[in-house]
């Protein structure tokens, strides 16, 4: 890969191969200019990598000429990105990427876009990758009911349980959740503590008992629940069978689909055992991921990598099922 070279024709061209993204349609001239200006090249012989498994470069890849393939998925052509779910989440690449024949295109690291305090549009990109990683998560979630429908045989039965038996959600003491403590976990570390109180200083924190119903699948969740002690289990029922598709652990999120898309809830979320949580009003996430300051930034750059982590995690148990069905 070359390194940066700014000259005004490299800057135009990078602007136009950007601008004509599907994903970035319809951003303003300014906006396209700053991802522009953030851009770097890259140009990469056949067979040559882009990246490899398990790299953490931070970078979001966008194709003007030649093919990239990930993993053994089909290679991605001109006018497409690679990349940008892990550079979104800041986790290791899942699978490494190369080049299936000549290929070059443009490199933009994604904390920079997050960076670009007060910037027109900063917001309106970080929305379009987040929202394209929603999509995704409730695509996977379908293929992994489809799995179910495929062969029951492979997976575990959906029995009643236990759980099923849990008492109420309750307000938690608050002695349990209180600003000292959240800053202790991932997802609120980046806040200080005026943040904290700015942000979610409002909004209750409640007790779940073990094996307490917080999402059903099949309806529309009025909340964004932010686990801050305990976990949360999603699972999706179909038929006879079931699969978990992730378990939550403090500073990470359940009841995302629903609240940041229109859909209803693709899966079930129930507490694994007694759980405190940070309720976020649906109205509430999206105001913070429409609001341009700092801390509101921060905020959606976090939510949308759990989205992306919570992705990574339901590509395992389709590829567990994948093998032990063929």
């Amino acid at each position: 890969m070359s390194g940066a070279g700014a000259g005004a024709a490299e800057l135009a061209a990078a602007e136009r191969a950007i601008g004509e993204l599907p994903l970035l349609q319809g951003l303003a001239p300014v906006e396209l200019h700053r991802l522009a200006a953030l851009a770097e090249p890259f140009a990469l012989a056949e067979g040559e990598l882009l990246y490899r498994e398990g790299d953490v470069d931070g970078r979001i890849y966008v194709i003007e000429r030649g093919a990239i393939r990930t993993g053994t998925a089909e290679p991605i052509g001109p006018g497409q990105v690679v990349g940008e779910m892990a550079a979104l989440a800041r986790l290791p690449r899942h699978a490494s990427a190369v080049a299936v024949e000549p290929s070059s295109g443009w490199a933009i690291d994604a904390a920079a876009v997050g960076e670009l305090a007060g910037a027109p549009g900063a917001v309106g990109v970080a929305q379009r990758f987040g929202l394209r990683a929603v999509g995704r998560l409730r695509t996977q979630y379908d293929a992994l009911t489809d799995f179910l429908d495929a062969d029951e045989r492979i997976f575990e039965p959906a029995r009643p349980s236990s759980l099923d038996l849990a008492g109420p959600v309750v307000p938690a003491d608050a002695e349990l959740a209180t600003s000292d403590y959240m800053r202790t976990l991932l997802f609120f570390s980046v806040f200080n503590e005026g943040e904290l109180a700015t942000l979610f200083g409002d909004l209750r924190r409640l007790e779940a008992p073990r094996g307490a119903a917080l999402v059903a699948q099949g309806e529309r969740p009025g909340a964004l629940l932010a686990v801050l002690r305990g976990a949360v289990e999603t699972t999706i029922r179909h038929g006879g069978a079931a699969v978990r598709a992730r378990l939550s652990g403090p500073g990470r999120f359940a009841g995302r689909l629903g609240v940041l898309d229109a859909g209803v809830s693709p899966v079930t979320c129930r507490a694994r055992e007694r759980t405190i949580l940070l309720e976020i009003p649906d109205e509430r996430v999206r105001e913070l991921v429409g609001d341009p300051s700092r801390a509101a930034r921060r905020f959606t750059r976090g939510l949308y990598a759990d989205v992306v982590e919570a992705l990574f995690q339901a590509r395992r148990p389709m590829a567990r099922m994948a093998a032990r069905g063929g």
